[in-house]
């Protein structure tokens, strides 16, 4: 019971930390062209369940970190690079 408590916890304190930065840096992750201006869509409260499962909560708030301190274009440019370089 203690596991899980501790679980949703942190998984509580992701999802927050999660929105919060999306909240704070959205001018800056659509500065980096991850976020269109065209897409108006807005997600339903299901798709933030993802953060419930047990790693995939932190490696969500780490890509977070990743969306408004890279731009898309040099993000996609390593990419490249690093598949060309393990062939």
């Amino acid at each position: 019971m203690l596991l899980l408590k501790l679980h949703f916890s942190i998984s509580v304190l992701c999802l927050l930390t999660f929105l919060g930065f999306k909240h704070i840096m959205k001018d800056q992750i659509r500065k980096n062209g991850y976020i269109d201006d065209n897409n108006t869509k807005k997600k339903g409260f299901f798709s933030y369940w993802i953060f419930f499962i047990p790693i995939m909560n932190i490696i969500i708030v780490v890509m977070e970190f990743v969306m408004f301190s890279t731009k898309k274009s040099d993000l996609d440019k390593w990419c490249e690079e690093h598949k060309k370089a393990n062939k």
